[in-house]
Parts: structure tokens; C-alpha cells; sequence
């Protein structure tokens, strides 16, 4: 245990030295900065991004204008890098008024309509293309079915084993219903912030800075909520690791994956709707009261699995005999 503490610890000072400091906010003045300059922060506070930009195409291609002729422009295709290089607002467009320059290089660089330029990109950093990459409908639906796909096979192998769905040293320990807890809590912050404060998530969609304490008070939360659960997982599968066999491993963590993935997916978008602040805060008095009647119960350990066991014999998990 005091291994595992130093081990968490550790993780938590590289995770926190990692993070990326947001700087106090330039002062704007015009002797101070540019002209440029201030039009670009305030571009950044309206748009979220700016001149300077990069981003990359994820769709098939971007068609680009070449003004005053039309008809001229490059094509870029998927893949690729462009950077933003101007925005010009065009009153007589009924479309879209404001067009954005971007460039891939010197050569190939145009102008586009800004609503269908952002369709079509994604900012060219890690944590933005993960969060483009796990918000699509596409996505959500192939983890909802995978989460189901889980649960289908625990079944399948409790009803061959003849026992519980998840092993109880999957089901009962501190450490997994903690991560469960903070994955919940993260749940439902990521839905109060699509529901409630969306051009909060947007600046951070454009702009990711992964340190929790650089950021307003809900993507704050939403934040430590991820980092904690991360580091409650860790604690989690070193904790399974050292007792459990190989194959009760997986299949813990096959447990795992299907609940957290159910957990996340229900709870953000119950949200979204409202009632997921009263079912979270059901679910976990019923994760604190299920720990407290396993802790009651916990007098003796399997030699085989680890698991816990209410008195001697036969072990609900493994099958093992203890005496």
C-alpha cells in the first residue's frame, strides 16, 4: 500500500508538471500591443480561434475562393494542415458574411465561408482531435454496442461458471467504486457543460489546456474528475493485478470497461436532460452503501483470487476451498 501511494503520487506531480499553465491575461493597450494584436484576442474570445491557428481537414476537401475572382481557388484535401491567415465579413452574402483565409503554403491558400469551414476541420492539437474523434454520433453508438457486447459475454461466462456476473474483488473493492464514482461525477459535469455552458466547452475544444485549475469552475470539475478517475484506475488494475489470476484479469477488466462505459454514456446524457444530477447522486449512495456492507462482511482472502470472503470454504470466484 505504501508503494501504490508513492506510485500515485508520483503520477500526480508528472501529470501536474506536464500541464500546460494558462498565462495571466495581456494587457491590451494601445501603446502596449498592436493594433493586430488586440484584434486578435478579441477574435479569440469571439471565435475562439484566431490568426495564426492551425488546424487540419478531416473532410474530404476544402474548396477555396481566390478573391476578387472567383472560380480560382486551391483545393485542400483530408489530412492536410492549413493555418488561418485573414477573415474578411462580406455584408452581401446571405449564406454566411464572414469568410476566413487559411493557407497550406505559400501556393495553395483561399478563402472560405466560415460555417463551412469548421464542419470540416478539427484544431490541430492532440487533445481537440480526441474530443472530435469521441463526440460524433458514429462513435457513441459503436461504445454503446461494444459496452452491450461486454456485458453480453460476462453473462455468458457467469452462467457457465455458475457464479456472479463480475468477480468480487472487481465488484468490492475501494478502489473501483472510487473510479466509478469520479467517472459519474465526470459524466455529468461533461453534461452540464454541453447543456449549459457550451461556448465554455468550445474555447476548450479550440484552446485544450489539460491543467484543471487554468479553467471556469465546471471544466474545472469536469477536469479533476478525469484526472482522479485516471489515477483511481491505476490504483484499481495494480490492486486486481496482484490478486487475480491472468484470466479473471480480463474478465475483471471486461467488467469494468462495459459499467464505466454504461455509467459515462447514461449519465451524460441524462444531464443533458436534466435528470442526471438526482440519479447520480442515487447512484453513488448506492456505491458508498454497497462498499460499507462489503467492508462489514471482509474477514478472510482467498489464497487463489484474493478475493474477500464472509467466512472459510468454497470461494464464490475462483471456486477455490479456503480452510
Amino acid at each position: 500500500m505504501r508503494r501504490l501511494a508513492q506510485g500515485i503520487l508520483l503520477f500526480l506531480c508528472a501529470v501536474f508538471a506536464a500541464c500546460v499553465r494558462q498565462g495571466e491575461k495581456p494587457y491590451i493597450s494601445g501603446g502596449k500591443v498592436s493594433q493586430r494584436a488586440v484584434d486578435s484576442l478579441v477574435c479569440l474570445q469571439e471565435r475562439h480561434y484566431t490568426w495564426g491557428s492551425n488546424f487540419k481537414v478531416v473532410a474530404d476537401s476544402l474548396r477555396l475562393e481566390s478573391f476578387p475572382v472567383k472560380g480560382r481557388g486551391a483545393v485542400v484535401y483530408r489530412g492536410e494542415r492549413v493555418v488561418v491567415a485573414e477573415f474578411m465579413v462580406q455584408p452581401a452574402d446571405s449564406v454566411d458574411s464572414i469568410w476566413v483565409k487559411v493557407a497550406h503554403s505559400q501556393e495553395v491558400q483561399g478563402w472560405l465561408r466560415e460555417s463551412e469551414l469548421l464542419p470540416r476541420i478539427v484544431p490541430d492539437d492532440p487533445v481537440s482531435r480526441f474530443i472530435h474523434s469521441f463526440s460524433g454520433v458514429r462513435v457513441l453508438a459503436f461504445m454503446a454496442l461494444l459496452s452491450v457486447f461486454a456485458v453480453f459475454s460476462l453473462f455468458l461466462y457467469s452462467r457457465r461458471r455458475g457464479g456472479f456476473l463480475l468477480c468480487p474483488v472487481a465488484a468490492d473493492g475501494f478502489y473501483p467504486l472510487l473510479w466509478l464514482s469520479f467517472l459519474s461525477l465526470a459524466a455529468v459535469s461533461y453534461g452540464t457543460l454541453r447543456r449549459f455552458f457550451p461556448e465554455v466547452w468550445l474555447h476548450f475544444y479550440f484552446n485544450p489546456v489539460l491543467n484543471p485549475f487554468a479553467h471556469p469552475f465546471v471544466l474545472c470539475a469536469f477536469l479533476s474528475c478525469v484526472w482522479a478517475s485516471l489515477v483511481a484506475l491505476l490504483a484499481a488494475v495494480d490492486d486486481l493485478f496482484r490478486h487475480s489470476s491472468s484470466h479473471e484479469f480480463f474478465v475483471c477488466m471486461l467488467g469494468w470497461f462495459a459499467l464505466g462505459m454504461a455509467c459515462g454514456l447514461f449519465f451524460a446524457f441524462a444531464t443533458y436532460y436534466y435528470v442526471g444530477y438526482a440519479l447520480c447522486a442515487l447512484w453513488l449512495a448506492c456505491l458508498v452503501k454497497r462498499y460499507r456492507s462489503c467492508q462489514g462482511g471482509r474477514a478472510y482472502r482467498c489464497g487463489h483470487c484474493g478475493a474477500w470472503l464472509q467466512s472459510k470454504g468454497a470461494c464464490p470466484c475462483c471456486g477455490a476451498l479456503n480452510e
